[in-house]
C-alpha cells in the first residue's frame, strides 16, 4: 500500500543532529540525521543548504521531481535554533 504524503503528518518537524554530503555526479546531494519531535531518528535528505548548527530545527518538505514518486526532505526553519545534547555531560 502506498503511503499518502498529502497534508502535514504529525512526524514532519524535528531537529537536525548530523549532516553529510554525497557527491554522485555534478550535484552533491546533502542527507542529514534528523531526530523527530516524538523521539524517532530518521535519515533524509537535506534541501536549501546544509543547517547552520546541530539542533536547528527543521519541517519536512516533499519533493515530487518530473511526477515520480515522492521523497521525504527536510528543509532548516531559519532563524530558531535549540541545543542538540547528544551527549550527557
Amino acid at each position: 500500500m502506498p503511503m499518502n504524503w498529502s497534508g502535514s503528518p504529525p512526524w514532519a518537524r524535528g531537529r537536525w543532529c548530523l549532516w553529510y554530503s554525497i557527491t554522485a555526479g555534478k550535484d552533491p546531494v546533502s542527507l542529514g540525521l534528523i531526530e523527530l519531535d516524538e523521539g524517532a531518528w530518521l535519515a533524509a535528505r537535506l534541501i536549501a543548504g546544509p543547517p547552520p548548527s546541530p539542533g536547528s530545527r527543521v519541517n519536512l518538505q516533499i519533493l515530487k521531481p518530473d511526477e515520480s514518486e515522492p521523497i521525504p526532505a527536510f528543509a532548516v526553519v531559519r532563524g530558531i535554533t535549540a541545543c542538540c545534547p547528544l551527549s550527557s555531560a
